[in-house]
């Protein structure tokens, strides 16, 4: 360690793994000051002839909604069509699925197990240690429980949420394949599609 380092920068490069996937951490240092923001004022507006200017709006139940005011189009990305195509509405059927099959010899499953915990939302050091002590008590079942397969479809997860901003984005700037299905620039095939 460089003692000229602050002490915070221990834990800049890092390896971790679940015995599925590998995470790498590192820092990139930084070169200079950030480059200034662009104003209307730096705009050629001869440039902006040949641009065409959408209108960008997170919205309710939408991640976007994007309006262009020439040609009278909407694009749209729902959170819900998010979660269809990250896999991650399949992925909670499927842990609901394991959790109520997961029932040992008196009947207990793991969902019951993990209702029955006190919580571990609380400011109050009694209620964390009583939260504590309730995992420490089930903390073999627990472990017995979440293995592989769950580690595999974290990992899914990673990449189907990958996906879903790859066609968010090819949405947002072309169309994808929701608004133009013959010129779609690439397919997204579901990452969660053969997990039982």
């Amino acid at each position: 360690l460089d003692p000229a380092r602050p002490k915070r920068a221990v834990f800049d490069n890092a390896l971790m793994t679940d015995a599925f996937s590998t995470s790498v951490f590192y820092r990139v240092p930084t070169t200079g000051k950030a480059p200034p923001l662009l104003t209307l004022d730096d705009i050629d507006p001869q440039d902006l002839q040949q641009c065409h200017v959408w209108g960008v709006d997170p919205g309710v139940s939408e991640i976007f909604v994007a309006v262009d005011g020439e040609a009278h189009q909407m694009r749209r990305f729902s959170a819900q069509e998010y979660n269809h195509l990250s896999g991650i509405t399949r992925t909670n059927q499927h842990l609901r699925q394991w959790k109520e099959n997961s029932a040992d010899e008196q009947g207990v499953t793991i969902t019951t197990l993990e209702s029955e915990l006190p919580t571990a939302r609380t400011t109050r050091p009694e209620k964390m240690a009583l939260h504590v002590q309730g995992v420490l008590r089930v903390l073999p079942r627990l472990l017995a429980y979440y293995g592989l397969r769950h580690q595999e479809l974290r990992f899914l997860n990673y990449r189907g949420k990958q996906l879903a901003v790859n066609e968010m984005v090819n949405i947002l700037a072309h169309g994808g394949k929701k608004y133009n299905p013959h010129n779609a620039t690439r397919q997204i095939h579901d990452s969660q599609s053969d997990i039982k």
